[in-house]
């Protein structure tokens, strides 16, 4: 159920998959071939309960699915379904979906927690940044949090430079990279409806700094019971149980 300009957001999807199919699946297949194990130490994360979606899960997934606390659930996401097959074999809390965070195959206000951990920065496409954002708006619950990653180093290895951001070829492939900021990574998810609780940087290896610094914000999705504001010109109707959330632009 996409409750918010469908039509729009349809045609937005395809032009994502018309101009930048390609970098995408070769952004896919990079990390297909390179297997990152973070553990996310340094990441503020909320406690992770209820149900909780990481997005772009890829081999970080596995760290996630081991720290799940009882009685929550984990699904995790991800194009590349041998990553997925990897990191949820004989993990029961664990639900493992191959699908787009472009156009998440989930209800609207399904999830307390929606992580994407160093995914909106190999999103080719401002446009293509903020659908994927407004798709974990769409299916985070009231009062659900959203922490998103992207990756912040001091200087990128042999590059290629697009309009929008950069290609970084090294002896597993080539993969797509934008550079953010963290008042541009605020003001993105700000744009989409979220409340930007917190934000800061964060360095996930302190003996590479320069190529393990991170930013990161927390957000949360804030709505209101519809009698207690029946005209409101600034938020729209949004949440499937009746509630009125801020307006996604």
């Amino acid at each position: 159920m996409r409750s918010y300009s469908a039509e729009n957001e349809k045609g937005i999807y395809e032009k994502c998959l018309s101009g930048y199919r390609s970098i995408i699946d070769e952004t896919v297949r990079y990390f297909s071939r390179r297997v990152y194990r973070f553990k996310w130490k340094k990441i503020p994360l909320p406690e992770l309960r209820g149900l909780v979606l990481d997005v772009g899960s890829g081999y970080t997934g596995e760290w996630l699915s081991s720290n799940i606390p009882a009685g929550s659930r984990l699904v995790l996401l991800d194009l590349n379904p041998t990553v997925l097959e990897k990191t949820c074999n004989g993990k029961p809390s664990v639900i493992c979906i191959v699908g787009d965070a472009l156009r998440l195959p989930f209800i609207d206000a399904a999830f307390t927690r929606v992580l994407m951990l160093a995914l909106l920065h190999h999103i080719p496409g401002d446009e293509c940044r903020r659908l994927a954002l407004k798709e974990a708006y769409r299916a985070l619950a009231n009062e659900g949090i959203l922490i998103a990653t992207v990756w912040s180093p001091s200087s990128l290895p042999s590059k290629t430079r697009l309009s929008d951001g950069f290609i970084i070829t090294d002896d597993f492939g080539t993969r797509f990279v934008h550079l953010f900021d963290k008042e541009s990574l605020v003001s993105l998810v700000s744009s989409i409806g979220l409340k930007v609780l917190e934000a800061g940087f964060f360095i996930e290896n302190p003996r590479r700094p320069d190529a393990t610094t991170n930013i990161f914000v927390k957000a949360e999705k804030r709505c209101v019971d519809k009698n207690s504001h029946p005209k409101s010109p600034s938020i729209r109707t949004h949440d499937h149980r009746g509630l009125l959330c801020s307006t996604l632009g």
